[in-house]
């Protein structure tokens, strides 16, 4: 069992108790469950590059994850249809 830290754009930071063989996809759910961002909205970032789940064989061990490692949780944004940006809500 690893200890693994998440970081919010806000500044919110969560602990989190994970098998370092699980796979990245069951980080993501776990990550959506506490942090309540839909996973279209999520993005996670370690060590400068974003973490996809494009294999659900990948495992945080897989992708450099250790023990106390910091990742940060950035929500997407949502792209503006309109003429400018003056007219979004």
């Amino acid at each position: 069992m690893i200890h693994v830290y998440l970081k919010t754009i806000e500044g919110k930071l969560y602990t989190l108790v994970l098998d370092k063989k699980i796979p990245l996809a069951k980080l993501i759910e776990v990550i959506m469950e506490t942090t309540e961002i839909l996973r279209e909205d999520l993005r996670l970032v370690f060590r400068q590059r974003q973490l996809t789940d494009v294999d659900e064989k990948t495992t945080l061990e897989d992708c450099g994850i250790e023990d106390h490692s910091v990742i940060h949780v950035v929500k997407r944004w949502k792209r503006c249809s309109c003429a400018s940006n003056a007219e979004c809500v």
